[in-house]
């Protein structure tokens, strides 16, 4: 288990802002965990620091379906989808591909209603997302891939379990973000913070659409002729 005080206290300790042993002021602690939290928030959108993908399976009709905190899908609304989702139909799956806005605003008849989605659209809209698919579906038993990022701290004191890899990384990095105007970054903190970034980036796998395990959508001759466009995500 890791508290923020923690690694605030390392990263303060790494630039030399004070002694190991030393306590650290509380307005130099709140500092601390107010660079954390927005250099996570940083982090949290860039697709690189996702460190698991987890899929959200749920039966879901409408259009669009919205995703968030109080939505048809409730959870934390994603900053993007990757591809990998799909349809499950009579005990088959039927996957779709992610389009971005342009693509989604090329579909003329959007309202065109099949046994399964070829496609699907996200905008990431506040407070709710909201997912488009085409063609659509009365109802449809959805496998929809997550990713799932380091979340913020909410103070100094609660108790986090962190994936393999991210102290270190969240430890020299924000040492990094507090050097500025307290000390001279020792260049060595600089390469071991854009090493350990490295390697947490490296431990994640990204959903491939067509993985193990999920069937190739059966294309008519419209999705067909979208789907090899040159504007498809």
């Amino acid at each position: 288990m890791t508290q923020a005080l923690a690694i605030i206290n390392r990263a303060y300790d790494l630039i030399g802002y004070k002694d190991p042993d030393e306590t650290l002021s509380g307005t130099d602690a709140q500092s601390g965990l107010d660079a954390l939290n927005s250099m996570i928030d940083a982090w949290q959108g860039m697709p690189l620091y996702v460190y698991a993908t987890e899929y959200l399976v749920q039966t879901v009709s409408g259009d669009p379906i919205t995703i968030g905190t109080g939505g048809t899908l409730n959870i934390e609304r994603p900053v993007s989808i990757p591809n990998g989702g799909f349809v499950r139909s009579g005990g088959l799956d039927y996957n779709f591909s992610m389009i971005d806005r342009e693509s989604w605003a090329a579909i003329t008849l959007k309202s065109l209603n099949t046994p399964w989605p070829s496609f699907c659209y996200y905008e990431p809209a506040l407070p709710l997302g909201k997912l488009y698919f085409y063609p659509q579906m009365d109802s449809m038993e959805l496998h929809l891939p997550i990713p799932k990022r380091v979340s913020q701290f909410a103070d100094l004191t609660t108790d986090y379990t962190l994936e393999k890899g991210y102290r270190a990384a969240l430890e020299y990095s924000l040492a990094e973000e507090l050097a500025p105007g307290k000390r001279p970054l020792d260049p060595l903190i600089a390469r071991k913070a854009m090493q350990y970034r490295k390697a947490i980036q490296r431990s994640e796998i990204p959903l491939l659409n067509g993985e193990a395990g999920l069937l190739s959508t059966p294309y008519s001759g419209y999705s067909k002729a979208l789907f090899n466009s040159d504007w498809m995500t």
